[in-house]
């Protein structure tokens, strides 16, 4: 399962995206709802499957961070 970062993936017309991992993905058609104001993911759950098999195929977990050693004495940002 992914991790806890949001998640979308864009076919043709169609968009999904959850802005968790644990919570539902929403679907939008772009060309008419460019402002993603209206979740059609009730609407078409066949597409929000598709598209969610799609984006679980695509997903590449995040590497974790690294962070520098720091050099005693030396302020980093």
């Amino acid at each position: 399962e992914p991790d806890g970062l949001m998640q979308a993936l864009r076919q043709d017309n169609w968009k999904i995206l959850r802005h968790r991992a644990d919570q539902p993905w929403e679907l939008y058609n772009l060309p008419e709802d460019w402002k993603e104001e209206n979740n059609l993911a009730a609407v078409h759950p066949e597409k929000v499957e598709a598209l969610a098999r799609l984006a679980k195929g695509a997903h590449t977990p995040m590497r974790p961070q690294q962070e520098p050693d720091q050099t005693k004495g030396k302020m980093f940002r």
